[in-house]
């Protein structure tokens, strides 16, 4: 009898073993599973600022390209009073 109360609790404390293995499974799945939520919003996060950067460069390109051709404009406009300037002196 006393081997059969050994045997009856051995298989009890397998059970609860095989029971509490499960849950810490279950438990690590949802730790993995909001550590790969935090690593997703922290995603979103850099994603987002990396398109206000982006959004930034385009508008400084933006600027840089209206710099230029007014700078060509103005080089133009230059160009024809020098010679304005050097027909004027010629004809004195």
């Amino acid at each position: 009898e006393m081997c059969l109360n050994v045997e009856r609790v051995m298989t009890m404390f397998s059970e609860e073993l095989r029971q509490l293995d499960k849950n810490t499974v279950l438990y690590m799945i949802d730790e993995m599973q909001d550590e790969i939520t935090k690593m997703g919003n922290q995603l979103k996060e850099k994603e987002e600022a990396l398109q206000q950067k982006d959004e930034a460069l385009q508008e400084k390109d933006e600027a840089l390209r209206k710099n230029r051709l007014e700078q060509k404009k103005d080089r133009e406009e230059i160009e024809v009073l020098r010679r304005r300037i050097a027909e004027l002196e010629g004809r004195m």
